[in-house]
């Protein structure tokens, strides 16, 4: 659903709603999907809302625009486990909270952690630092069944960490997908970046406890420009 009162811009809420379609299925593979006219009328929105939010797919490499022929879906991106990926010890675990409140979870975040379709999640929005210098927006989702009064907690330190001390709960394994992004106006302004259009990595983490259930959903943004992967091979 749109939420017009929500300070996340129109734009990036529709993105979010074509990116479950596409997930689910509704969206297929290297199939065309509803003009903007269409999806305009069909979302009570402007036309040109429509198009940032598909724009900002087909950077994403989710949708690709043909001349004269339409949008459509990109086949979904081969996964290969090539390595293991960790933050540095010294990275810092200051964090500021710009959001946190409970909502009903979408498809993406259902699908993700295994979950029944609307059930109640806290997401969490916050500034990740290092050096003092803001270098990551990360956005986790936890179902609020796990952690029961999570908000009343102190969200500036690591999830992971409180997890253990508050709930008794240890994340045992990780699951990491790391895309090449292009940040968008709202992720400039909040990382403090110079100029549109720059890149970032997208990592994408779920970690889950000891018996398999998936517990934490963590979406970061980081900037391209402060943030580099390496890869060790024995």
């Amino acid at each position: 659903m749109i939420d017009e009162e929500s300070s996340i811009p129109l734009y990036l809420q529709l993105k979010d709603l074509f990116v479950e379609k596409i997930d689910s299925g509704e969206w297929q593979e290297n199939a065309k999907i509803p003009d903007e006219l269409t999806l305009a009328s069909q979302y009570r929105l402007s036309r040109s809302t429509v198009r940032q939010a598909l724009l900002k797919l087909v950077d994403e490499g989710r949708l690709t625009r043909k001349q004269g022929k339409g949008t459509f879906v990109n086949e979904k991106k081969i996964q290969t486990p090539v390595f293991s990926f960790y933050y540095p010890e010294k990275f810092e675990k200051k964090h500021t909270v710009l959001s946190a409140q409970e909502i009903a979870c979408s498809a993406t975040v259902q699908s993700a952690l295994q979950l029944f379709p609307g059930e109640l999640v806290y997401e969490l929005i916050r500034l990740r630092y290092f050096e003092d210098e803001v270098v990551a927006v990360e956005t986790s989702y936890l179902p609020s069944a796990a952690v029961p009064g999570l908000l009343q907690k102190n969200l500036e330190g690591t999830l992971y960490e409180l997890l253990i001390t508050q709930y008794n709960l240890q994340i045992q394994a990780y699951d990491t997908t790391v895309e090449p992004v292009i940040l968008t106006q709202l992720e400039t302004e909040r990382l403090q970046v110079e100029g549109n259009g720059q890149p970032a990595l997208k990592i994408t983490k779920i970690g889950s406890t000891w018996n398999k259930k998936r517990l934490i959903l963590t979406k970061s943004i980081f900037r391209g420009d402060r943030c580099k992967l390496m890869f060790h091979h024995e």
